[in-house]
């Protein structure tokens, strides 16, 4: 499985890739058609955890099936609306095991205020 998510994204990047029972995906604020979303740390959180549990359906599973999820956000004041949006995309357990590193820029769309790397196990 292998998507490209928006026009900015060079050619050889996947968002998720499949391998095995193993999806890794790399996520930054998306909506269902693929285009960036914007907002503050809240908004733009949400959208991108939702994408990471598109692509971990889009390959067969859950938001259960997600076991690992770094954060990458550049301000530290965004965490409470991550954490947010955090409680409202996993509601079920087993929770994913998560670290949250604040770093000074992310590169991507203008505007950018947060990406995730994570890996689910399917099946």
């Amino acid at each position: 499985m292998h998507r490209k998510i928006g026009p900015d994204l060079p050619a050889k990047i996947s968002p998720a890739t499949l391998a095995g029972h193993h999806l890794f995906a790399t996520n930054i604020p998306s909506d269902e058609d693929d285009r960036f979303v914007g907002g503050d740390g809240y908004a733009q959180a949400k959208a991108t955890f939702q994408a990471l549990v598109r692509n971990v359906e889009a390959a067969g599973g859950t938001a259960a099936d997600v076991a690992q999820v770094t954060i990458y956000i550049i301000d530290k004041g965004d965490l409470p609306g991550m954490n947010k949006a955090w409680d409202e995309v996993f509601t079920k357990a087993p929770w994913p095991t998560r670290a949250t590193v604040v770093v000074a820029d992310l590169v991507g769309p203008p505007g950018i205020r947060i990406e995730t790397t994570a890996s689910a196990v399917i099946g």
